[in-house]
């Protein structure tokens, strides 16, 4: 995200579904001024990452497989809307078939949906049959 041609960047819990990112956060805070403001969004993940150590510092390096994409962010009223990204949300870092959320949950929770433009990736030390391996396909 960028306020006033200032970048800002933090962490978040995600889902990717139906080519879409979803996030959530608190009903109030800089992300959700700056998203007010300037839909325009990057988003940056990595997967699988370890260090592996060689003979050198030079010889060291990181085994990674990162995804970059930028697009529109929406905040997501609708309440309905709310909690099935809330699930989809949970689902992926919770073991679990379904979660029950009040409304009291639903409501003091921002979603936001971003809707991506443009993807790329790269990775780094794995080969093809290990990412697949990984990512259990």
């Amino acid at each position: 995200m960028a306020e006033n041609n200032q970048p800002y960047c933090i962490p978040v819990n995600f889902a990717y579904y139906n080519k879409k990112i979803y996030i959530h956060c608190a009903t109030e805070g800089k992300k959700l001024n700056i998203i007010n403001t300037n839909t325009m969004v990057s988003f940056q993940t990595e997967m699988f990452t370890s260090f592996t150590e060689g003979k050198t510092p030079c010889s060291s390096g990181m085994k990674y497989t990162s995804v970059n994409c930028s697009g529109k962010a929406s905040i997501i009223d609708a309440f309905e809307e709310k909690n099935s990204i809330l699930e989809i949300i949970s689902r992926k870092y919770i073991k679990g078939s379904s979660f029950n959320f009040t409304k009291k949950q639903v409501l003091a929770t921002t979603c936001i949906c971003i809707n991506i433009d443009a993807i790329s990736g790269k990775s780094s030390g794995y080969t093809i049959p290990e990412l697949l391996k990984k990512l259990n396909l």
